[in-house]
């Protein structure tokens, strides 16, 4: 459709045969920030154009249908048939960890240790006045790998807080926690910090920012993750719960329901990882 452009971003002849069709390939293999993933080739296209109000704009990673499990045919369905009013689609995998964790910080440092601290030092950076130990999200404002479709409202907030954060690393000497590697489920696999930073922004924006946001429904299909939630396949109920406690504390502000999430998600089998 006229009004959609979903791009899915490239780094080699190899994941440029993989974009799948539906999708405009963006190519991004030559980099100057190689080391920033899809961040740079996100904040590079928010420099050089000027969005459309009322078209929706999304930077897909090349493992996006690997990892949600939806085809772009099913993602141009679903924008299409959105209320106009709609400003945000999130299109997360692993929404049985949005639903679980408090936010994606308490999430990221089960993956990413030492992501909390490292963020923490951007937020107090850019003076924003945020705790991100203390920040309550749910599915409606959290999305993992920057899996957001969105229109311009909500670009132009993330290129602001992309602007401070790319002038923020600038600014860093090379031993800061930003700078340095973490891991990334496993000792032999490591990523940049500032990945991990950066991927957890559209929590931000999405909190910060009053924007009508929609999310397929994926509870009842997708895969909840055994390496974490050893036996909670049945549980998915308790996660749906957690959300909707979590959802309505945001709204309401009533600490009844925080204080019910907590009491839910204690009867989910976790197992925290050790590395």
């Amino acid at each position: 459709m006229e009004n959609i452009y979903v791009y899915q971003i490239y780094y080699d002849d190899k994941t440029r045969s993989d974009v799948e069709p539906g999708y405009i390939p963006i190519d991004n293999t030559h980099s100057l920030h190689p080391e920033l993933f899809e961040f740079w080739v996100i904040l590079k296209y928010l420099r050089e154009n000027d969005l459309r109000e009322d078209a929706w704009y999304g930077f897909l990673s090349p493992k996006f249908n690997t990892k949600t499990g939806l085809t772009a045919q099913f993602v141009e369905n679903y924008l299409s048939s959105r209320d106009p009013s709609t400003e945000v689609c999130l299109f997360s995998p692993a929404w049985d960890q949005l639903a679980y964790f408090l936010n994606p910080w308490e999430q990221g440092e089960v993956w990413h240790p030492g992501l909390t601290i490292a963020a923490q030092e951007f937020m107090d950076w850019c003076q924003l006045g945020i705790d991100l130990r203390h920040i309550v999200s749910d599915a409606q404002t959290a999305v993992f790998s920057n899996y957001v479709i969105a229109k311009k409202q909500y670009w132009q907030a993330w290129k602001i807080l992309a602007e401070r954060f790319f002038a923020y690393l600038e600014s860093l000497s090379s031993d800061n926690a930003a700078l340095q590697e973490t891991t990334h489920g496993a000792r032999s696999r490591l990523y940049p910090m500032r990945t991990f930073i950066q991927e957890r922004f559209p929590t931000l924006v999405l909190l910060m920012n009053k924007l009508n946001v929609n999310v397929p429904v994926q509870c009842s299909f997708a895969p909840i993750q055994p390496r974490i939630f050893p036996g909670a396949s049945t549980q998915r109920n308790a996660f749906l719960a957690c959300d909707y406690m979590k959802q309505q504390f945001i709204d309401n502000s009533d600490e009844d329901y925080l204080n019910m999430y907590w009491k839910i998600r204690q009867t989910i089998p976790y197992n925290p990882i050790s590395f």
